[in-house]
């Protein structure tokens, strides 16, 4: 809904009507579930070796 309005400032005219209240509602009721974004598909189990330090 915040999108929404950012987008079309003119929307702002509606920001109490019912049809506001009911989007907001339904954007609380169900929550988008958004990607994790990039995933590494093989990750370095552990440090390379030249980037380890030196044990002294």
């Amino acid at each position: 809904m915040d999108r929404l309005l950012w987008k079309y400032p003119e929307a702002k005219v509606l920001m109490f009507s019912p049809a506001v209240d009911t989007l907001r509602w339904v954007q609380a009721a169900f929550p988008v579930v958004k990607s994790a974004g990039v995933t590494d598909s093989h990750p370095l189990m552990r440090m390379p070796a030249e980037l380890q330090p030196e044990n002294r």
